[in-house]
């Protein structure tokens, strides 16, 4: 990645990773973690999907004790009110100060955004309209997010899931991140692959190609392409 993106993500910027679950989002986010701990960088990696034993587990299966990465902090959110959510967030950031932070993942976050009070209809009959966000309701509560993290100026990775029922939240991740990487599962007949895409990546003049990668028992391994 680091000779993809000529000497690796800009410090302070937001970093979208998109992918089908599966495709190695979390693995890439624990990597990106693991590598800023053995930096000697406060790392925040905060879960709202899977629970934080099960993530260290994993990181295990690659030889990465996350428990002897005394800078390095890992924990679960529920995201079921996202306000409720959103406050946590700030408040961890500002009482951890990281360098690097994982969200995983923020289209999980961002399907618990609500309508505001404020525009909450009186009639009984629109009832239902007031838990279901319109696409400004989401973009407003992703647009709020990303500047309270931009105000901190950690290197944010934000994991997010592709799919219909993401589409909303991942198009706005790819207009308000600095950079999106995009991980893929392929089935070529009996055989299954990964790749990895950098869609956008702001002032860095990245190649367009489409790379493959593989999980290993060391992690997450991006091949060069063949001549």
């Amino acid at each position: 990645m680091d000779k993809i993106l000529q000497g690796g993500f800009e410090k302070g910027s937001l970093i979208e990773v998109i992918g089908d679950a599966g495709a190695g989002k979390s693995t890439f986010g624990l990597q990106f973690a693991r590598e800023g701990a053995k930096n000697k960088e406060k790392v925040l990696y905060i879960s709202f999907e899977e629970p934080m034993e099960s993530l260290k587990k994993t990181a295990l299966g690659f030889g990465w004790d996350l428990d002897r990465q005394k800078n390095l902090s890992i924990l679960t959110m529920v995201p079921f009110n996202f306000d409720k959510t959103f406050k946590n967030i700030v408040n961890t950031i500002k009482k951890k100060k990281p360098d690097r932070l994982v969200l995983d993942t923020v289209t999980c976050l961002s399907l618990y955004i609500t309508k505001p009070r404020w525009k909450a209809p009186l009639a009984r009959s629109s009832q239902l309209s007031l838990f279901t966000p319109s696409l400004a309701d989401v973009r407003r509560g992703l647009y709020e997010l990303a500047g309270e993290l931009r105000k901190a100026g950690q290197t944010v990775l934000l994991l997010s899931e592709d799919g219909k029922d993401f589409q909303v939240a991942s198009e706005v991740l790819k207009f308000i991140s600095d950079g999106v990487i995009k991980i893929k599962i392929s089935e070529l007949e009996t055989k299954v692959s990964r790749t990895l895409e950098v869609i956008k990546m702001r002032r860095v003049d990245h190649p367009l190609d489409i790379f493959p990668m593989e999980i290993n028992k060391n992690g997450l391994s991006i091949k060069p392409l063949e001549d």
